[in-house]
């Protein structure tokens, strides 16, 4: 029997999927504040999975996947998904996208 060790978070329905796949598993529920350090840590694990995606779908399996972590940690400071899209608006509007796809060299200040 192959074992292997995860020490992650995982989605809440994974760990029945496991089991219904005749796998057993050893699992425990977080305190906040293990949580709010696990969050951190699978975002930036779901960012180097979408980096690392090359074809459409696995791209947007790591969008879907990203903005769902996302949305954890907003929950956590107790931020609404419509929060994050009007202040996504506000700063599109002050700052601009990432749509003209322009890179900064260099700034020269004075």
């Amino acid at each position: 029997m192959k074992k292997v060790v995860h020490k992650k978070l995982v989605r809440d329905k994974i760990p029945e999927i496991i089991v219904a796949n005749g796998a057993t598993l050893k699992m425990r529920v977080l305190n906040d504040q293990e949580f709010a350090s696990a969050v951190d840590d699978k975002i930036l694990e779901e960012a180097r999975e979408l980096v690392d995606a090359e074809i459409r779908e696995d791209v947007l399996k790591e969008l879907a996947d990203l903005k769902e972590i996302a949305l954890a940690k907003a929950n956590l400071f107790q931020i609404t998904d419509q929060e994050i899209e009007t202040e996504r608006v506000k700063r599109g509007g002050a700052r601009g996208t990432f749509m003209q796809k322009i890179f900064l060299e260099e700034v020269e200040e004075k």
